[in-house]
């Protein structure tokens, strides 16, 4: 190298020689720096992924601030879950129950009850129709049945009895239901062999369509 330069020094040391020398080394310079500027300004981005939240969090930085862009919600109760859990605070159970007379006990019929609906049909914020089937039990030996029945504790339930009569006439069954101090019975609509009836313990109210039934008032 000792040699190249002693022999061309001239050449070296002229103009054109440092023109050149300068502008390599210039070149080098700018590149360096244009790297430099990119890794340092230049948008990055990192993501955050948590498995257990079901949330990925992007953040992007650059020259001009940082941006993050989230998915996932925080684990926080909702309103609508809110709205379900004081509707389920204010169930509330309470037991229907009958006595048979002689006549209607020991007997193949099947007593239950048409849980209706919470509250009244004249209040805007009754229950939805429910109609659903419930079945007596017995209790103890005297002719007593019971049933449980899960409802609304603040709006009450509506509720009618029926008596399940397949391999009796209706005739003797309304007699027999009669004669043990049960009112309006009828055959109704429904199921075949089916008899309703109201039972005295409790208040009747009238449906909009004119359908009477018992009533449970909030206790």
């Amino acid at each position: 190298m000792l040699e190249w330069l002693m022999q061309n020094k001239e050449w070296v040391f002229s103009g054109v020689g440092v023109a050149l020398v300068i502008g390599a080394i210039s070149w080098v310079f700018r590149r360096r720096s244009v790297h430099s500027e990119t890794s340092s300004s230049g948008p990055s981005a990192t993501q955050k992924a948590d498995a257990s939240e079901g949330s990925i969090n992007v953040q992007v930085r650059g020259t001009t601030g940082d941006i993050t862009i989230g998915r996932g919600m925080p684990d926080t109760p909702r309103s609508s879950d809110n709205a379900v859990a004081r509707v389920n605070n204010r169930r509330k159970q309470s037991t229907v129950a009958i006595t048979l007379s002689h006549p209607l006990r020991n007997t193949t019929l099947r007593f239950g009850l048409l849980y209706v609906r919470d509250g009244k049909d004249q209040v805007p914020d009754h229950g939805p129709l429910l109609n659903k089937e419930l079945y007596f039990r017995e209790i103890g030996d005297r002719g007593t049945l019971a049933i449980e029945v899960e409802h609304d504790s603040i709006l009450g339930f509506q509720f009618k009895c029926f008596v399940d009569y397949r391999g009796y006439e209706l005739d003797w069954v309304k007699n027999a239901l009669e004669a043990n101090g049960f009112r309006e019975v009828t055959e109704g609509q429904g199921r075949a062999f089916r008899a309703w009836f109201l039972i005295p313990e409790h208040s009747v109210c009238e449906t909009i369509d004119g359908i009477r039934n018992n009533f449970a008032y909030p206790a």
